[in-house]
C-alpha cells in the first residue's frame, strides 16, 4: 500500500546563509577595496516531519510523487568569494 510509505513535507531548514567582509581602500593604500564572503547552502535541517529530504524529487510523475524511493540525501556545499574593486 503506497500510503503507509507517503510523507508530509513539512520542513523548517537554513536553506542558505552569506556572510561578508569588506576592507577599506585605506588598508591598501587606497589601491583597492577587497571584499571577502562565505557562503553555505543546506546547512542544517531545523524541523523535517519526513524521514528524507522533502525538496528532492524521485519521480516527476503524477501518480508517485512525494514517495520514498531510498534517494540520496542532500548535497551540502561551502564556498568562498573574493571580490576586488580597483
Amino acid at each position: 500500500m503506497p500510503q503507509y510509505y507517503t510523507y508530509s513535507a513539512d520542513n523548517f531548514r537554513l536553506q542558505e546563509a552569506y556572510l561578508s567582509y569588506r576592507i577599506p581602500k585605506k588598508v591598501f593604500s587606497d589601491f583597492a577595496e577587497i571584499t571577502i564572503g562565505l557562503t553555505g547552502r543546506n546547512l542544517f535541517m531545523i524541523y523535517n516531519n519526513a524521514p528524507f529530504d522533502p525538496e528532492t524529487i524521485s519521480s516527476t510523475g503524477n501518480y508517485v510523487q512525494g514517495l520514498d524511493y531510498f534517494m540520496l540525501p542532500s548535497l551540502r556545499s561551502f564556498g568562498i568569494n573574493l571580490k576586488a574593486n580597483f
